[in-house]
């Protein structure tokens, strides 16, 4: 009888999906184009499906800025100034005006390269610097201008397959400048037109990587640090005399930005600041009268409607920040009510701190649609766990259903009123995202002197995840019915769901008699994988610490292909037969420490089993994490 039999709840360190090791160890089977591929956030490019609802400028609105941009990437090749910095307050429209410019300088042929950052929606590797490069690489393939430059970056990849887990700045020697100086050195005769524009928007929203182990006595990396390299990464890269691009970076004026540009950098820079100068109330008024002659239209309403004093309430209101006057816009198209009502309602709330906080009326409008939700603070908890950068990556609305929901239905009745500030996807989506309109909201969210007692630490956020995780784990499904199709694809996401931080016995105690009674018996499991010296590998691991799996997920799950713990014991052994012409994986390591809690959670017992598989003919390499005590993520 198996030592594991009965046994549940398994903690995985250091594994790697058997499909995904093999695709990271026979990289040289692809194209450099499809490595390429691989290796860039698709998302990021300004005219992606992930972006087809990113704000834009609305037609004949901040003309003047877009003009002074347009008219510095066409001229600007004769200027010193190479980069230029687009900034501005929360809500005054940075994303819209680089889309747009974006999209013009794509119709011109001027655009080379983008890159949008985003911290709260689309892929999780928009959020991140380790795409940056590659994705700017592989979009300089695609011009027929820039020649030669392709078939270079591709013979770097061929060269050094793992470019792309190099630093940023030897990505960019080795993608960009290097192919750029060879096509430079081979042209011949006049040279060709060229695009002229990269693109970097929202770099205030780039988080942090971070490499050193746990323990380390090392400072962790701040997302600051992250944003300066790439900043100065572009700051190198405009200095080289073979790189024929100008940069436009599109961000808020943040303390970090804000000193690289006014005491780092070296080479001048371009800034524009998004305020009275470009007469934003003057754009706004028109989005709003374009706007409100739509719903005249579509209510058949007076064509007086609203009056000329409304207006310019509204204008005010908005202190030059276009977010307010769209959020405006998406409240009053809400069908609950009609425009006019929901227009009252905007004009009667309450505004704190009306002279000294520019956001008041923002404030009072998102306090408003929170608090209409039946549960206010609910809703909130909810916003900040799909939204939480740790936690959320790029997981569908369907699975945050599927994990939050305490009932059938909850999420419309939570969330539904909230339609202004969150695009819902129909319940029916089973691939779309929650997707927040601005991050201006959880801006507001996080500052409990703006939002008062709407305002949830992060304690509560923690504690909110853990009882909806571990409900999943007792229930074994979600809330709602599913069919085993939907089911499949709710584990799937389930799997791929990172969750920052282990659960302690701290943690157990929020919870007290889910852990006695259903995961009283808890196991860990380190797996391990070692490459042996010598093999034309130069000893390179592997790969450790790719991905986490829980192989304590019942076997009813996954149709049976991981049970309990008999399936703790057939992972390697199935693992292995997948690894058999990588010569250089030479051992399979299992170590499971199992611990038993006792009921009120206050003693540990703890033993250790070992599993061992060498691959035959191979010298025997053992490594392998120490178990920790993690608890049940």
């Amino acid at each position: 009888m198996s030592s594991f039999q009965g046994a549940h709840d398994f903690n995985i360190e250091s594994v790697v999906q058997a499909q995904n090791y093999i695709q990271h160890v026979a990289a040289s089977s692809k194209t450099p184009l499809e490595q390429l591929r691989d290796n860039i956030a698709a998302g990021a490019l300004h005219n992606s499906a992930e972006r087809c609802d990113a704000p834009k400028c609305h037609i004949e609105t901040r003309v003047a800025i877009q003009e002074e941009i347009v008219s510095w990437i066409t001229h600007g090749d004769t200027s010193a100034q190479k980069i230029m910095w687009l900034t501005g307050p929360a809500g005054a429209g940075k994303t819209a005006i680089a889309g747009s410019v974006a999209e013009t300088c794509k119709k011109k042929g001027l655009l080379a390269a983008s890159f949008f950052f985003s911290a709260y929606q689309g892929s999780a590797n928009r959020r991140s610097k380790r795409c940056l490069v590659s994705t700017l690489a592989y979009q300089l393939t695609l011009h027929d201008s820039l020649g030669s430059v392709g078939s270079h970056i591709f013979s770097r990849i061929q060269r050094d397959p793992a470019i792309f887990e190099r630093r940023l700045e030897d990505q960019m020697e080795e993608l960009i400048l290097k192919p750029l100086r060879q096509f430079r050195a081979s042209m011949k005769g006049s040279p060709p037109v060229l695009p002229k524009i990269v693109i970097i928007d929202g770099l205030d929203e780039c988080g942090v990587d971070q490499y050193q182990k746990q323990g380390s006595s090392r400072c962790e990396r701040k997302k600051e640090d992250d944003q300066v390299e790439i900043l100065s990464l572009l700051a190198g890269a405009v200095k080289d005399p073979s790189f024929p691009f100008l940069i436009l970076i599109s961000s808020r004026p943040e303390p970090a930005i804000r000193n690289f540009f006014s005491e780092t950098i070296t080479e001048p820079v371009v800034e524009l600041f998004l305020d009275d100068k470009y007469n934003p109330d003057a754009d706004i008024e028109f989005f709003l009268r374009c706007k409100f002659a739509d719903m005249r239209r579509r209510y058949n309403l007076p064509p007086s409607w609203p009056d000329k004093e409304t207006i310019q309430i509204l204008v005010t209101n908005s202190s030059g920040q276009f977010i307010y006057a769209a959020t405006v816009v998406r409240f009053m198209e809400e069908p609950s009510s009609p425009p006019q009502a929901q227009l009252d309602i905007i004009l009667k709330l309450p505004i704190r701190d009306a002279q000294s906080n520019p956001f008041g009326p923002l404030d009072a409008l998102y306090t408003f649609v929170v608090k209409s939700s039946p549960d206010p603070r609910l809703s909130v908890l909810w916003i900040h766990t799909i939204t939480d950068r740790g936690i959320a990556g790029s997981l569908s609305a369907f699975f945050w259903r599927g994990l939050l929901e305490a009932l059938p239905g909850e999420t419309d009745f939570i969330l539904g009123n909230l339609s202004s500030l969150l695009l819902l996807p129909p319940n029916d989506d089973r691939q779309s995202r929650f997707r927040l309109y601005h991050k201006s909201f959880i801006d507001f969210l996080d500052d409990p002197h703006r939002c008062g007692d709407l305002y949830v630490g992060t304690k509560a956020r923690r504690e909110f995840f853990i009882r909806r995780y571990v409900r999943i784990l007792q229930d074994q499904r979600p809330a709602y019915p599913v069919s085993s199709q939907e089911c499949e694809l709710f584990h799937k996401e389930f799997f791929q769901l990172y969750v920052s931080y282990s659960l302690t016995l701290e943690d157990r105690s929020t919870d007290g008699g889910l852990i006695a009674a259903n995961v009283g018996c808890v196991h860990g499991i380190t797996v391990g994988r070692v490459a042996a010296i010598g093999d034309g590998v130069s000893g390179r691991s592997a790969g450790t610490n790719i991905a986490c799996c829980h192989l304590w997920l019942p076997a009813s799950w996954m149709g049976g292909t991981y049970g309990p713990c008999r399936g703790l014991v057939q992972l390697p052994k199935t693992s292995l037969a997948l690894f058999p012409t990588y010569n250089h994986l030479t051992t399979f390591v299992v170590v499971v420490n199992k611990w038993v809690v006792s009921e009120d959670g206050s003693e540990v017992r703890v033993v250790s089993y070992k599993y061992q598989a060498d691959q035959p003919g191979r010298s025997k390499k053992s490594i392998f994490n120490s178990s920790r005590l993690a608890g049940i993520a």
